[in-house]
């Protein structure tokens, strides 16, 4: 028991060091902006803090083989879904106001702020060199943007099934890029259970996935259960 207990730890330092990359990647790409798209960037990293969906691809994205490659791989993975969780909060600033009413430079800084971080997000999607997890990215920001005119009527609930359907997908391309699912075709019913599991208020037991996982995969989700119950 002992020895599992200092291997989940391990394991959470570890993912708490690559949350850490994470988050400077973040900043580095808000540096690139002059202000004040900067500002409008860098106040929404800060709101998104502590960037719980990059913690979720880095737990579900750890190989049985781990190498610095892959690791690279996993931080950029969870970078671009971080960043497309910023991107559509940018956006949502829009909504957030009288656009009838709002300075006109301020609109266009917060449409060029956010475009810019759909970019970037869909850059480091491509660092991980995976033509299926780009195609999850890229299905997750269609369905992004076809989700922002219903918003205009029920902002609550659509903000709700973003952020929802952002971890599903966040989690099927984690297990994609650890290739922990041996049949592709069944890691969508796995992220889609994983992802209910984590967003209930009171859950239950895990899905039954987490006896298929690899130990470091495990030790990783276990940290994340507990941090998401506490």
């Amino acid at each position: 028991m002992q020895q599992s207990t200092n291997s989940d730890e391990r394991a959470w330092a570890e993912l708490d060091q690559e949350l850490a990359q994470v988050t400077d990647i973040l900043q580095e790409i808000a540096g690139e902006l002059d202000e004040p798209l900067n500002q409008l960037v860098v106040s929404q990293i800060r709101r998104a803090s502590p960037h719980r969906r990059a913690g979720v691809v880095l737990a579900f994205g750890a190989g049985a083989q781990d190498d610095d490659p892959q690791r690279l791989r996993r931080i950029s993975l969870a970078a671009a879904l971080e960043m497309l969780y910023i991107a559509q909060r940018v956006h949502h600033l829009l909504l957030q106001q009288q656009t009838e009413a709002m300075d006109k430079s301020l609109m266009g800084s917060i449409i060029l702020a956010g475009d810019f971080c759909f970019s970037r997000a869909a850059d480091l999607a491509v660092r991980t060199e995976n033509p299926d997890i780009v195609q999850v990215f890229s299905d997750a920001l269609k369905r992004l943007s076809e989700n922002n005119l219903r918003t205009l009527f029920d902002q609550d609930t659509q903000q709700m099934q973003r952020d929802g359907e952002l971890l599903v997908s966040g989690i099927e391309a984690a297990l994609l890029l650890a290739a922990s699912v041996p049949d592709p075709a069944t890691t969508a019913a796995s992220a889609q259970a994983w992802a209910a599991f984590l967003a209930a208020d009171t859950p239950a037991q895990p899905p039954a996935d987490l006896a298929r996982v690899n130990p470091q995969q495990a030790a990783r989700i276990r940290g994340l259960i507990r941090a998401e119950q506490n």
